[in-house]
């Protein structure tokens, strides 16, 4: 109960990229940020406290090494192991199902699709990450996708210069600070927010 009270800790939130930021703050032992699970073709991103994961798998191990070295503990760290499999599990579940600690995105996905669907102004949407990208689909409003890697930028440029339309931006994983992309973002009118927890909805308004 300890380890998962741990998640309710103040987090930062690290974009993606750079993969340093982050990285750092592993090898340092500042563990108390949040680790995006994300793709473009699932799952859903959600977030999970990067502590809780680390301490969990540093329990596992423990209780791993004492059954090697004492047999008579094998059965209590066999056990011990199955509870903490099952708790670090069910926590992964929960964030991807309803993200009731850190935000849910399957719900921003829903409110921001139908102001989408209810806006006639809104006519072709382009979406960050393909997060709500099928939602849009149906609605025959999808233009393209968003990846915000590093080494799209060149390609992205052109399209960013010239693309007059809307953006759905739920920012799992944030896109990185001064970026090409975030320059992209903060140049467009937001004309619909919701926040959850650690996760934000924007529907953007680009004019060119």
């Amino acid at each position: 109960m300890l380890f998962f009270a741990f998640q309710f800790l103040p987090h930062f939130v690290p974009p993606l990229y750079p993969k340093e930021e982050w990285m750092g703050r592993v090898f340092s032992l500042r563990w108390n940020f949040l680790f995006p699970f994300f793709g473009g073709s699932g799952p859903l991103g959600f977030y999970v406290s990067w502590l809780f994961i680390s301490l969990n798998w540093l329990l596992s191990f423990i209780f791993m090494g004492l059954s090697l070295f004492n047999k008579k503990l094998i059965k209590s760290c066999v056990i011990s192991l199955l509870v903490v499999g099952i708790f670090y599990n069910g926590v992964f579940i929960e964030e991807y199902l309803f993200g009731k600690i850190n935000g849910s995105t399957s719900e921003l996905i829903r409110n921001s699709v139908e102001f989408i669907r209810n806006n006639p102004d809104i006519k072709k949407v382009m979406v960050y990450n393909d997060n709500g990208g099928n939602e849009i689909r149906q609605l025959g409003k999808y233009e393209r996708r968003i990846y915000a890697v590093p080494g799209f930028e060149n390609s992205y440029e052109s399209i960013f210069k010239n693309f007059v339309g809307n953006v759905l931006y739920i920012d799992i994983p944030k896109a990185m600070p001064n970026s090409l992309y975030d320059k992209f973002f903060n140049s467009c009118q937001i004309i619909y927010f919701k926040k959850d927890k650690y996760i934000d909805v924007k529907v953007l308004s680009c004019k060119n």
